[in-house]
């Protein structure tokens, strides 16, 4: 449902018209001796700055692109993986009083979306990766809660998790509305095409409906489903499952991990599928299986000697990875094995972080590509939406590029957000000129980009 106010167009700038793109400047960051470690056979390190490798901010790939948070500092880097080359995305200080770029920072379909937090609260941003160019969709003050505790992107939609209040957000990038619903405590949020999406965390995986407005468990078992997703396509999901014991009848859970089995399910049918088959002989701790143009790579404790922790901490540590390809057998990715973390299938193999010895002895995680030989097949080459922004014929706008940004309409039915968003081209200064920044954080403060309350 859309509002019915019209939002002002309150600055005008001579300079570009609406859609024109400024070239990508970002900066490149040079080989240097991480570039060089090596990983084993098939394995590349793939970028010289180190990623973070928590599972709400863990590096974010397609076939194209690898985007991935840096600390301390917060930038978001992205590695082009064709030319092998590391760019500087965004270090946040560009925006007003912004002090880092980050928030778990996810790709599709050549551009990323990611958070910068400001002194005065913060921005989501989709930035191209072709061209530069950056719009922001949702701003907040301090005083209106946290920003996003972890994205995902699948276009032509993007998604996040904000805490105070707690909600899961979606916005469509191509008319700019906007829809949330109740929920959170997701250590994994993944987003589809179709507007589907799952929030993986402590012992559930939730499936999304943002249009109906449900929260269903994803699992169809009583038991608990573990580090799961939905595919970008949103046909399929994945999922640790626990339904299947132990040879002494013990079933695994998140905080008391013993086993687990992964399954998939077809969205479409409600069909589940098991995919392995160790329970109850030989349980074996799985987790973070990922399924994408039917390529489905998981991580597997199987054939690990050494002591585990019995605690949730092991559902985000590093594990061999293990593939299987349209329903081919599972085998493990690598032999020797190597323990990645979080492993994202694309289609020449899979990219993770590998922890590796530095030359002072110490661990050091790396972002690496490990090719699958049974998987070398390209995809074809994503069409790109161009369309940058609507506006008038023969409007013109100011040098920084047209943002679209949302006017958020607040309406409480009971304790269930009702969210209603106005699409608006809102013109603002170029954000590089330092002199123009307190003008800009005006700007931002008084437009429309901050929520406001309505009577109904």
């Amino acid at each position: 449902m859309w509002s019915s106010t019209r939002l002002p167009i309150t600055r005008r700038h001579p300079g570009i018209r609406c859609g024109d793109t400024k070239p990508a400047s970002f900066e490149v960051v040079p080989s240097g001796p991480r570039r060089a470690k090596g990983c084993g056979a098939g394995c590349k390190v793939i970028a010289e700055t180190e990623p973070e490798g928590t599972g709400q901010r863990r590096p974010r790939a397609d076939d194209e692109w690898a985007v991935f948070q840096v600390v301390p500092g917060g930038r978001v880097h992205a590695v082009h993986l064709k030319t092998e080359t590391e760019y500087v995305v965004d270090d946040g200080k560009g925006w007003p009083e912004g002090v880092g770029a980050g928030g778990g920072p996810s790709v599709s379909n050549g551009k990323t979306f990611y958070g910068v937090t400001t002194w005065w609260g913060g921005l989501l941003i989709v930035r191209s990766l072709l061209t530069g160019e950056a719009k922001v969709v949702f701003s907040w003050d301090k005083s209106d809660g946290t920003g996003a505790i972890t994205t995902s992107f699948a276009h032509p939609y993007v998604y996040w998790e904000r805490v105070s209040p707690n909600a899961l957000h979606r916005f469509d990038l191509r008319d700019g509305s906007l829809k949330s619903i109740p929920g959170g405590g997701c250590i994994i949020i993944e987003g589809a095409s179709n507007g589907l999406a799952t929030c993986a965390g402590e012992g559930f995986v939730d499936l999304i409906d943002f249009d109906n407005g449900t929260t269903t468990k994803l699992g169809s078992s009583k038991f608990e489903d573990i580090a799961g997703s939905i595919s970008p396509d949103g046909k399929t999901a994945a999922w640790i499952d626990t339904r299947d014991p132990g040879q002494n009848g013990a079933v695994t859970t998140y905080l008391d991990p013993s086993g687990g089995e992964v399954y998939i399910r077809d969205l479409v049918s409600g069909n589940d599928t098991r995919v392995t088959w160790d329970s109850p002989t030989n349980p074996i701790i799985k987790s973070f299986p990922r399924l994408v143009d039917g390529r489905l790579a998981w991580q597997s404790w199987a054939g690990i000697p050494t002591q585990l922790p019995a605690d949730h901490f092991i559902w985000e540590l590093p594990a061999p990875v293990w593939f299987s390809t349209n329903g081919t057998k599972p085998a493990a990715l690598t032999d020797p094995l190597r323990p990645v973390a979080f492993p994202q299938p694309i289609s020449s193999g899979v990219v993770g972080t590998l922890s590796l010895a530095n030359d002072a002895g110490f661990l050091d995680t790396y972002l690496v590509h490990i090719a699958a030989g049974r998987s070398r097949r390209r995809l074809g080459r994503v069409g790109r939406d161009t369309q940058a922004c609507r506006c008038h014929v023969g409007e013109r706008v100011g040098p920084a590029l047209a943002r679209t940004v949302p006017k958020l309409v607040r309406e409480e039915s009971g304790r269930i957000p009702v969210v209603v968003a106005e699409r608006s081209t809102e013109l603002l200064p170029d954000i590089e000129s330092s002199a123009r920044r307190s003008s800009l954080r005006a700007a931002l403060r008084s437009s429309n980009w901050h929520r406001q309350q309505s009577s109904r």
